[in-house]
């Protein structure tokens, strides 16, 4: 998955950045720091919504040995160890929760963010499907509410999916332009966060039982 940056905090949402700077990370182990990062949050009594960003990219940085995170299956993967956790972790967050999805991203390092409240994606995002069988099978299995024929489909034939047909698949709620997420996500969480209404509610709600 890459780096986790200490979250931040601004007007009541709490930030956590999520980057690709090292494809050789385990991501069992960005999944653990992430938990621990959600807990500090939850203890935090100044935080009133949370937003994550997780930010992919097209090649690693200088200097990173791609073929240090192999996906075929080898004995050196550590597959989704830890997936299971995180996306039950996010989907119980006790707050309202909104996630990013910018640039190219794997996956089953996008699977559990899909379990926010609400998702965004970058108009120019991809989830790349490169996972062994074994892992698609994990991941179904958390995604399987919401998995149409189509969708399963393409998981299986190990395709892209661009940002729109993950909207077509309800795996994301908007898509917008890569330099209208941060705002646009701030702005929504810190929204949800606000206070009860019914309205609110029922947007939380909604969107919840969507990513269901």
């Amino acid at each position: 998955m890459g780096a986790i940056n200490a979250y931040q905090f601004d007007r009541g949402v709490a930030r956590v950045s999520l980057s690709r700077v090292s494809c050789g990370q385990r991501s069992h182990d960005c999944f653990a720091s992430l938990i621990h990062s959600i807990h500090a949050i939850e203890e935090d009594s100044r935080v009133s919504a949370a937003y994550f960003a997780l930010c992919g990219g097209e090649t690693p940085p200088e200097g990173t040995d791609e073929t240090a995170s192999p996906v075929d299956g080898n004995e050196e993967s550590d597959g989704t160890a830890g997936l299971p956790r995180l996306f039950k972790e996010i989907r119980d967050f006790p707050l309202p929760l909104v996630s990013t999805i910018e640039g190219r991203v794997s996956l089953k390092d996008a699977a559990a963010f899909l379990a926010s409240d609400v998702v965004l994606m970058d108009c120019e995002a991809e989830i790349t499907i490169e996972e062994t069988k074994a892992e698609l099978d994990d991941i179904a299995s958390l995604l399987k509410r919401r998995l149409t024929p189509e969708l399963a489909s393409t998981l299986r034939a190990g395709r892209r999916l661009s940002a729109r047909d993950a909207l077509a698949a309800r795996l994301c709620d908007f898509v917008a332009p890569a330099s209208e997420l941060s705002s646009m996500a701030v702005s929504l969480a810190g929204r949800l966060g606000s206070g009860p209404g019914e309205m609110l509610t029922l947007i939380q709600a909604e969107a919840r039982l969507a990513r269901s």
